[in-house]
């Protein structure tokens, strides 16, 4: 019975696992610190839109995918279907790490930003009334 203990006691402790959150701002551009050359005539937020990819690793050293970054971003662009004039502003990265005992560790990624729409204004052309 103490051995039955044991091992459960064991068999928990190693599908324990441990996790650790973190984000930041990749890219923070304000409206009015764009540095293009149009004349807008206004600027409306669209939406938030995300994209995530995930990636194994054994050991927490041998990565099991490739191109995490790359797969959140086409996936981030593949949801937020921009339409004329709009642009996605403001990217941010949120990452999480779970470990399990450092015989595995499972990496995730969210990539997230603002859609914002820009109002060309209308262009003058000479000799048209």
């Amino acid at each position: 019975m103490k051995r039955a203990r044991v091992i459960a006691a064991v068999l928990c402790f190693l599908g324990a696992s441990c996790g650790e959150t973190s984000g930041f701002i990749r890219d923070s551009v304000s409206l009015n610190q764009r540095q293009y050359r149009m004349n807008v005539v206004s600027e409306q937020f669209i939406r938030t839109v995300s994209g995530d990819a995930s990636n194994g690793a054994l050991f927490c050293m041998i990565p099991l995918e490739t191109d995490m970054y790359k797969r959140a971003m086409d996936a981030l662009y593949a949801h937020a279907m921009l339409g004329p004039n709009q642009v996605v502003l403001n990217l941010r990265e949120d990452h999480e790490v779970v470990s399990y005992l450092g015989f595995f560790c499972k990496f995730f990624l969210t990539v997230s930003g603002d859609v914002v729409q820009f109002t060309p204004a209308p262009v003058f052309q000479p000799g048209r009334g």
